[in-house]
């Protein structure tokens, strides 16, 4: 019998049955033997710098009525494998693994000629529509089955892992998890992307073997580690703070998660809000007249991300009824690629994001004017 995953606790009957565990490794035959060959990506102080950050997962929904096991299995599953084997020749470190070698000062990056990426096939009869809609309010535990475990040990961690799940008669869910170390969001939109294109593309074509013109310029990854200069070595600054972090002995080796993670509570829900255009223009709007009157000479950023991001703090804030005094810090993660001197191309894959922090008050957050004293922050 299938093992099965229970979906929102004891009692609950939703449930993800899982019929395949697999790996699929980049598609290899004579014309493209050089090209998956054994590889080693080196980590940039950016990419040591996410040592610690959780694995991301990247959950898509794809609404199909009438789509049965033996339709999804005899049709779409095969090109789903088959694309994503062939764009895995263009994205080799993501069928490898994250390793610590012994007389490595630092992890790397490795992909030998066996590896592959990890692939769940499952099935749900839980509500799609439901899960993926905008509207209604959704069980946060619902979602957790749909996303695969990446496998991570002191010395090895995947870099990334993949669950396919069918909701029978409504469509399937494709959830991507990826090594923070190794991927940002940027690189993980990359590559699914690419992934999407050469599916379509194979499919419009009706070729197997892969042509290396398929995939647009645009969609191929620079690796180029040489990019990024580091004549200071913060790369091992980073490390040797995780290697700190790690235990009381400050040669401790481990490439485990160890940021501490909160239980999640089962009864938190999830809800999307949606901000509108006029919503977005009154706050602006309330903020201009606030900052005219406190702060005539100062001119203030006020973007749609500062906007959202000040409104939906100060609503997070107020929702979990801090005391006033409470110290609160939030951050906020930039892309650095267009902000190095030279800039990197807008395809270069890895990690390379740094956060910037601020620390207030609740009090600060909760007064009359606190989205504008977030957006000034």
């Amino acid at each position: 019998m299938a093992p099965e995953r229970d979906i929102g606790g004891v009692n609950n009957n939703r449930l993800v049955k899982i019929h395949e565990a697999c790996k699929v490794p980049p598609f290899s035959d004579d014309s493209t033997a050089a090209a998956v060959a054994a590889t080693t990506l080196p980590l940039t102080y950016f990419d040591t710098y996410c040592f610690n950050l959780s694995p991301v997962d990247n959950l898509l929904f794809y609404e199909i009525k009438d789509l049965t096991w033996d339709s999804f299995n005899s049709e779409i599953l095969p090109k789903l494998k088959h694309s994503l084997s062939i764009t895995l020749l263009h994205y080799l470190p993501l069928a490898g693994h994250l390793m610590w070698p012994p007389d490595a000062e630092k992890p790397a990056v490795c992909y030998f000629k066996d590896d592959g990426v990890s692939v769940t096939v499952a099935e749900s009869n839980a509500d799609l529509r439901l899960l993926s809609s905008n509207n209604g309010t959704r069980r946060a535990v619902e979602f957790h089955p749909l996303a695969p475990r990446l496998s991570i040990s002191d010395d090895k961690a995947e870099v990334t892992a993949i669950q396919i799940t069918l909701f029978p008669n409504q469509g399937f869910s494709i959830c991507i998890s990826v090594h923070h170390t190794v991927i940002d969001g940027k690189s993980a939109v990359l590559f699914i992307k690419s992934w999407a294109y050469l599916c379509k593309k194979l499919q419009q074509q009706n070729v197997v073997v892969p042509v290396p013109s398929l995939l647009p310029e645009s969609l191929i990854p620079c690796f180029d580690r040489r990019l990024i200069k580091d004549p200071r070595g913060i790369d091992m600054v980073y490390v040797k703070q995780l290697m700190a972090f790690t235990g009381s002995d400050p040669n401790t080796r481990s490439l485990k998660v160890t940021i501490p993670v909160a239980k999640v509570d089962s009864n938190l829900v999830r809800k999307t809000f949606t901000l509108t255009r006029e919503d977005l223009n009154k706050l602006k709007h309330k903020l201009v007249l606030v900052n005219k009157d406190q702060h005539p000479s100062k001119q203030l950023h006020l973007s749609t991300f500062v906007l959202t991001c000040a409104h939906v703090f100060v609503c997070l804030v107020k929702a979990r009824g801090e005391d006033a005094n409470t110290t609160v810090t939030f951050w906020v993660p930039a892309d650095c690629r267009s902000r190095l001197d030279p800039p990197l191309p807008g395809n270069y894959f890895g990690s390379c994001i740094l956060a910037e922090f601020a620390v207030a008050k609740a009090g600060d957050f909760m007064q009359e004017d606190g989205i504008a004293f977030v957006a000034e922050k």
